[in-house]
């Protein structure tokens, strides 16, 4: 949607990298004795918080699709690992064996 704006473009894509990052860092997290869920979450909100530091030390400010697409990121995990024990999410990924 905002690949004709290539500074929004280049974050929201480096944003979306982090959010795959989740599963590495969950593992790294468990070789080194500190896998938790909340270890998971605040270990890719690191990577999070260097892209608002680069905006800040760059720019002078926090771009609008770092502090947007930052919070997605930080917000939407924990949302997922919550929902992922509903009974309604159990049911649909049992229909999809």
């Amino acid at each position: 949607m905002l690949r004709q704006h290539r500074d929004s473009h280049k974050r929201l894509m480096l944003l979306a990298t982090i959010s795959l990052l989740t599963a590495a860092v969950g593992r790294f997290l468990v070789q080194i004795q500190l896998g938790s869920p909340l270890g998971l979450f605040l270990g890719t909100d690191v990577f999070v918080l260097a892209v608002v530091l680069y905006d800040v030390m760059s720019l002078g400010r926090v771009h609008p699709a770092t502090l947007w697409g930052g919070a997605m990121v930080a917000v939407f995990k924990p949302l997922l690992f919550a929902a992922a024990f509903t009974l309604p999410w159990l049911a649909f990924a049992s229909a999809l064996r």
